[in-house]
């Protein structure tokens, strides 16, 4: 069982759009960083909010590839 955080929705007009995430993918890892869960992926990216871009390990189907997304703008 592959551990990280499936994506449901993609919002449209988004980085993660842009970078093309989709549903389906598990994220299992942030800047090289494993993402064992929910928590551990919302920490992985208050660590990367101040980074220029965000490395994701994604799992697609019985793929594993990189993507790299900008960060989301501080509110």
């Amino acid at each position: 069982m592959t551990k990280g955080v499936v994506i449901s929705r993609i919002e449209p007009g988004s980085a993660a759009e842009d970078a093309g995430l989709q549903p389906g993918d598990v994220i299992v890892g942030v800047n090289q960083e494993p993402v064992d869960g929910l928590s551990g992926y919302r920490k992985a990216m208050r660590e990367s909010a101040t980074k220029k871009s965000i490395l994701f390990l994604v799992r697609r189907g019985d793929n594993t590839i990189f993507m790299t997304l900008k960060p989301p703008p501080k509110k």
